[in-house]
């Protein structure tokens, strides 16, 4: 995720104002990369430092993966602060599939009985055959130092 301003102007005050939203990346069905909003983020005026911008939405993807970095890089409490916030606020409108910490099983179960092949493919008796004969022509002493293959 990475955050994406957005200048408006307001006609009352006749000034240009910046928002800021935390966007995220995605590929639509024809395979055309996308963006999409996740969270209107506000203007900001907190954290006036562009670095700090850029720390908070670090901070957010941390948050989000779970994993912190190895080094706490982000001494400022104010970005700290605003990134709980808006954690909360995903947590909130249900923006972010998982919790923090919670691990993906490697492991699926599957029902066996509703397999189906597709593409079914054989060994071949010839090619185990002729495998066999070749693993039984040559034959590796335990004693052979080089561990070389050796005729009979």
């Amino acid at each position: 995720m990475f955050l994406k301003n957005i200048i408006k102007y307001c006609k009352t005050d006749k000034t240009y104002h910046t928002y800021y939203r935390l966007c995220e990346s995605y590929r639509d069905e024809f395979g055309m990369p996308r963006q999409r909003m996740v969270l209107g983020l506000g203007r900001l005026l907190e954290i006036p430092d562009l670095d700090q911008k850029i720390l908070l939405a670090a901070r957010i993807n941390e948050l989000i993966k779970g994993t912190p970095t190895l080094f706490n890089t982000n001494k400022d409490p104010a970005v700290e602060q605003l990134a709980q916030y808006f954690y909360r606020e995903l947590k909130i409108k249900k923006k972010i599939d998982r919790r923090p910490g919670e691990k993906i099983d490697e492991w699926e179960t599957v029902n066996l009985k509703t397999l189906k092949n597709k593409d079914v493919r054989e060994i071949g008796a010839e090619s185990l055959c002729y495998q066999a004969l070749i693993i039984n022509q040559y034959h590796c002493p335990e004693k052979n130092p080089c561990g070389t293959l050796r005729k009979f």
